[in-house]
């Protein structure tokens, strides 16, 4: 009876330390599925922060509506999660069909530091995160009334 008692208990135990055994190899390998799906989100929020968001004004204005402002609330959330420390492009662009030139450059240049200063200001991000440009009277897009934009890409 103690025999059987014996090979009974090692029968359990070798059958314990197989259900371990396995246990931990489907823990590795989940710990190794986790880590590719960190990379692939890792890589996805990267080429999210590459693609360049616009905000645009009305004809003449050098401040944002109403709506464009949910709109850039919208943008600078998923700038603030994922890209604190990322470096920005701010271009301020006007559409030359409208205005002369003069006022076309003031314009572009006045919407991008506008946005510059709500990141800064609302949003407290810092100045050095940004690099500001004016393409002021310089059509980016087909349709005219798109131009009156600022566009905010990550800096290379």
């Amino acid at each position: 009876a103690a025999e059987a008692a014996t090979e009974k208990a090692q029968a359990q135990a070798a059958e314990e330390a197989a259900a371990k055994e396995t246990a931990q190899k489907e823990n590795e390998a989940l710990k190794s599925e986790l880590d590719g799906v960190a990379a692939e989100n890792e890589a996805i929020v990267k080429n999210l922060m590459k693609t360049p968001a616009c905000v645009f004004f009305e004809i003449g204005q050098a401040t944002l509506s109403v709506k464009e402002l949910e709109h850039f609330d919208r943008i600078v959330k998923t700038m603030v999660s994922q890209g604190k420390n990322m470096k920005f492009t701010v271009s301020g662009y006007s559409d030359k069909n409208t205005g002369s030139v003069r006022r076309n450059k003031q314009l572009a240049k006045q919407r991008a530091n506008y946005i510059v200063k709500l990141l800064t200001g609302k949003y407290n991000l810092s100045k050095d995160q940004f690099v500001v440009k004016s393409e002021g009277n310089t059509n980016v897009f087909t349709t005219i009334e798109l131009n009156r934009a600022v566009i905010i890409e990550a800096a290379e």
